[in-house]
């Protein structure tokens, strides 16, 4: 089960084989000629007999279950041949050298300190990345729901686009595109969050299984992470923007829908941060998704669009500034509707009324407490926003890739833990041998175990 791909192998140095009693049976660098002709030899028709991987070659040839009590098994002969190969002789030869060339025992302590690497790693930086990147470059193309969160964001953007597609230059038009605004930022930040916690749990079995053996840094692992995932969270905003913007009548230019999905890209990039650091802090699956749901919510409520911020109680206000979604808002908001007009009921005087008229984008933007704070002109206070979204993105990421570390600890050894095989038994006669509140097995225990199996069941 679990054999290493020959992809793997061939990052060996060397591969050691041991036959069943422990004796060599190979040890030498990952020469496919070599090992055919070890553990096949060197026959005509020894291609066609290995046709598998290198595991099967080495594995499936010498190693059996019959060759133990077999002197003249195939495992057997693979140790002599291999005791009778220049590899082995040229083994021994290096032996003999640097047993010759080993210093005395007072000086091999400081011998193997200048001998031994002083990194962390034995691989260089650079290397980690190449390998991680490779391996998690595979688990995304492997991945049905990497093709799944393409087709999702497809189907949002016309779903989102066509609900909004009536929509007319008017103040009910207006309403109904700050809707489509608060709505966009909403669905993306919430399912990059849905689609990360899900794939995160699943590497993260592996990642703490390697990293308690240190084959790498988790601070490069996470950071890998996050630059893979930033493809197709830009694909994702892309889809969502390009089929819904313009079909919803949104701004025209360049500018305007560049700014609109750079927003989504950067609330992409939060909703990922986000699910890492709930990755970080939950045991299970369940709680993160819990949380990610409850504080998403309270993100959208405090969101500004209703109530606005200036309806907000002024004890909650604060948790406007520390929400992404209020940045996001805020920002395209501005990029809606800063300096342009649309047609609206206008009231005359206070005796009622009233005309048709235009209405200004920008007494618009006041009307919904939009700035937040007029500290600079709108133009600055949209540019401000948008660095704020990516602002939460690298804070949650630090906190994630800092955390991640710290609660393996808290989790190692806690996940996936098998099923317990016994249970408890609270009837148990006082007077027999078995001790009481023990565990027993299952069913008539006397018949589930052999007789040769060196303990009596009274002893369980």
């Amino acid at each position: 089960l679990l054999q290493p791909s020959d992809e793997i192998i061939s990052l060996f140095d060397k591969i050691l084989v041991l036959s069943s009693d422990g004796q060599p049976a190979y040890f030498g660098p990952v020469d496919r000629v070599q090992l055919r002709s070890i553990f096949i030899g060197d026959t005509e028709n020894s291609e066609f007999l290995d046709s598998g991987s290198i595991a099967d070659l080495v594995m499936n040839q010498p190693m059996s279950a019959k060759s133990v009590a077999n002197p003249n098994s195939k495992e057997d002969q693979a140790v002599t041949q291999f005791r009778q190969s220049n590899l082995n002789k040229k083994l021994i030869h290096e032996l003999g050298m640097i047993h010759a060339s080993a210093p005395s025992i007072r000086d091999r302590e400081a011998a193997l300190h200048e001998f031994m690497s002083n990194e962390k790693y034995s691989a260089s930086y650079y290397r980690q990345v190449s390998i991680i990147a490779a391996r998690r470059w595979k688990l995304i193309f492997r991945n049905s729901m990497t093709y799944a969160r393409v087709i999702i964001a497809t189907i949002f953007g016309m779903i989102v686009g066509s609900l909004f597609s009536s929509l007319n230059q008017d103040t009910i038009g207006a309403l109904g595109r700050s809707g489509y605004i608060f709505l966009s930022s909403f669905l993306v930040l919430m399912l990059s969050a849905a689609v990360t916690i899900p794939d995160g749990f699943r590497q993260r079995i592996t990642l703490f299984k390697h990293r308690n053996a240190e084959f790498y840094s988790g601070k490069v692992a996470y950071i890998v992470q996050v630059l893979l995932d930033l493809p197709l969270s830009i694909i994702e905003a892309t889809l969502i923007s390009s089929i819904s913007y313009f079909w919803v009548g949104m701004a025209p230019g360049a500018n305007h829908y560049f700014y609109f999905l750079g927003t989504l890209i950067g609330l992409e990039c939060v909703g990922q941060a986000f699910a890492r650091v709930l990755i970080a802090f939950s045991r299970t699956q369940v709680s993160a998704n819990v949380a990610s749901s409850l504080l998403i919510l309270l993100f959208a409520t405090v969101g500004g669009f209703m109530p606005s911020f200036e309806q907000i109680t002024p004890v909650l206000r604060w948790l406007s500034w520390i929400t992404p979604v209020s940045y996001a808002f805020e920002g395209m908001m501005i990029n809606q509707f800063d300096g342009t007009t649309f047609f609206g009921l206008v009231i005359i005087d206070e005796n009622g009324t009233s005309n048709v008229g235009t209405v200004d984008g920008t007494k618009y933007l006041e009307g919904m407490s939009i700035p937040r704070k007029q500290w600079g002109t709108n133009t600055q206070v949209k540019i401000f926003d948008v660095f704020m979204i990516f602002m939460f993105a690298l804070i949650l990421d630090m906190i994630g890739v800092y955390f991640c570390e710290v609660t393996r600890s808290w989790y190692y050894n806690q996940i996936r833990r098998p099923k317990a095989m016994v249970k408890k038994s609270d009837n148990l006669d006082s007077s027999s041998d078995r001790i009481g509140n023990s565990m027993i097995l299952d069913g008539d225990a006397e018949a589930q175990l052999p007789e040769h199996c060196g303990f009596q069941p009274q002893a369980l």
